[in-house]
């Protein structure tokens, strides 16, 4: 198994989680069944599989003040999870409603946990670095242009030192306000991209998650994985040209916070782990349908030693 670090760039946020009978309508009142709190974020919940699987990462998230960022510190501290950097300014939230059927919807707020910190990552010797991932959300913010000109400088590091380098793309369900000329930038670096179909239909435009994975899989020259909710996960892969699926894992949902992020975290762990890009997707169908059984966007350390992987 590789030694070298994987970087986990993005957020970590509170959850909040109510779950409700179903989403209401304009001026209308109900009553939450119930609420629950949570750290999540989808860097979080990708570096919580990581973790999971004894993977060798960092987990690179900014950490403001407030009662969220207060609230980040003080689950940090009881998991032992080192804060990357402090940062002025306040974190916010992300309240997870959850319907009876386990969909989620989120109404997120963005504080200083989603800005970019590009001189934090001045301690980092790149040398140590074989990976990273990155998410669509950080691209809509101010900060962007530094994340992606570091992003691109690392990539640029391993190119000239003629050693391997894996940037691992999730988009995010706001795919199409990422701004054209990041998008552009992150697609030129060659990375292994993971989204829902939805997700890839609207970027590409096709009419099918097949023909969007081989499109998207153009524009990179790389992988591409595609998860499908309760039907399972498409891939294509680049270096074989294999277009395949592998249908989920069944599970009675419990809500659906988080399958997303799990499900690409039980990937780049499969493929750290030396696995094929089936088997890595086959691997995450089953981390994240766990996910899914079970409240919350992460698994426990008890919950996870059951799977069959």
């Amino acid at each position: 198994m590789n030694s070298k670090q994987t970087l986990i760039i993005g957020s970590t946020t509170v959850d909040i989680l109510l779950n409700i009978p179903r989403l209401p309508k304009t001026s209308e009142d109900i009553n939450f069944l119930k609420q629950s709190l949570h750290l999540g974020g989808c860097a979080y919940n990708v570096s919580d599989v990581l973790r999971h699987f004894k993977i060798n990462y960092k987990l690179c998230s900014p950490v403001g003040g407030g009662m969220y960022g207060e609230k980040v510190r003080e689950l940090f501290k009881e998991k032992g999870i080192e804060v990357f950097v402090d940062v002025d300014g306040e974190n916010s939230c992300c309240y997870c409603l959850v319907e009876s059927d386990g969909e989620r919807s989120f109404i997120c707020g963005h504080g200083v946990e989603y800005q970019f910190i590009k001189s934090a990552f001045d301690k980092i010797d790149m040398a140590t670095v074989d990976s990273a991932y990155i998410c669509g959300l950080e691209l809509e913010e101010s900060t962007a242009e530094d994340e992606v000109s570091y992003i691109e400088e690392l990539s640029n590091f391993h190119k000239k030192a003629g050693t391997p380098f894996t940037l691992f793309f999730a988009t995010g369900a706001r795919i199409q306000y990422i701004p054209t000329n990041f998008m552009d930038r992150i697609l030129a670096l060659n990375p292994i991209i993971h989204l829902n179909s939805s997700e890839a239909m609207t970027y590409t435009h096709e009419m099918t998650a097949q023909d969007a994975a081989i499109a998207l899989s153009s524009k990179t020259g790389n992988s591409v994985i595609i998860t499908m909710g309760k039907q399972g996960s498409l891939y294509f892969d680049a270096e074989t040209g294999e277009l395949g699926f592998i249908p989920c894992v069944p599970v009675k949902i419990v809500d659906t916070v988080g399958a997303g992020d799990s499900h690409c975290g039980a990937l780049i762990a499969g493929l750290k782990q030396g696995k094929s890009l089936r088997d890595a997707v086959s691997q995450a169908n089953i981390v994240a349908a766990a996910v899914v059984g079970s409240a919350g966007a992460s698994l426990s350390d008890e919950d996870f030693a059951t799977l069959n992987l």
